[in-house]
């Protein structure tokens, strides 16, 4: 499965990294391994906060990088943000306080959480970011950021809209925070693939967090603001999914297209 290749992969580069030191950093592991590739030490620890295990995504996402740890006989020290970026940042600390040899996340925000990126920078530690990049990695040798490409994501999405929408399509457009840069990369992608479809009208956009409850009401609200629409347009399937079960407690899902992204 391409998740769990994704993983290993990361993992390979950080442990190459740590192995052969970062930030001009000398190395303080055991010889390489034969084949030439670094030997994980007896008691190797991966440090691992997600933004927020309420989404389903990063929860499937989490586990996965559990199970792959565990049969490569590598501990992980796993936590919980819940979707704050300061709480992040003191996860991060702790990580490195425990002696981590490599820390990664699922950011909650590619500002507030430049702080863990430089704990790691001053410990010499390799830092993944998985999904959600940090601002600065690009500055520092130790940061790998694996991931979806968003913008590309949008466009994904807005060519498929724009195939199936019909003439003088009303939709109603649910984010998550535009402060993050992946939802404002999805956005432009989706604008930039639906520029020629000047027929269409966004009549509503609102963050909803990209968390399902929220959307689920939001959704609600719409349906008593507006006679009409054609389509929902989610930043994320959590918040998609919130949508569909507006839409079917309404009898309303046949005959509005629902999209998310994940």
């Amino acid at each position: 499965m391409k998740k769990t290749l994704t993983i290993i992969l990361a993992l390979a580069m950080a442990l190459s990294l740590a192995a052969c030191g970062t930030a001009g950093s000398e190395s303080t592991t055991d010889s390489p391994a034969p084949n030439g590739s670094a030997a994980p030490e007896a008691s190797y620890v991966v440090g691992f906060s997600n933004v927020d295990d309420i989404y389903s995504y990063c929860a499937k996402f989490r586990d996965y990088l559990v199970e792959e740890c565990k049969a490569q006989g590598i501990e992980v020290i796993v936590t919980n943000a819940g979707g704050d970026a300061n709480v992040m940042n003191g996860q991060v600390e702790d990580m490195i306080s425990q002696e981590a040899k490599i820390v990664s996340t699922i950011a909650c925000n590619p500002d507030g959480n430049t702080p863990a990126l430089e704990s790691a920078r001053s410990a010499k530690l390799p830092y993944v970011a998985f999904l959600n990049s940090i601002k600065g990695g690009d500055d520092y040798d130790g940061y790998i950021y694996i991931g979806s490409q968003n913008y590309d994501a949008g466009t994904m999405q807005g060519k498929y809209l724009a195939e199936n929408l019909p003439e003088n399509a009303k939709v109603i457009y649910l984010t998550g925070s535009l402060s993050n840069q992946e939802n404002l990369d999805r956005k432009n992608g989706m604008m930039d693939a639906l520029k020629d479809r000047t027929d269409i009208e966004f009549i509503a956009e609102y963050d909803v967090d990209s968390k399902k409850d929220r959307a689920m009401s939001t959704t609600e609200d719409c349906l008593q603001a507006f006679d009409s629409f054609d389509a929902i347009v989610c930043q994320n399937d959590d918040a998609a999914l919130g949508v569909v079960e507006a839409l079917k407690a309404a009898n309303r899902l046949e005959g509005v297209i629902t999209v998310g992204i994940d």
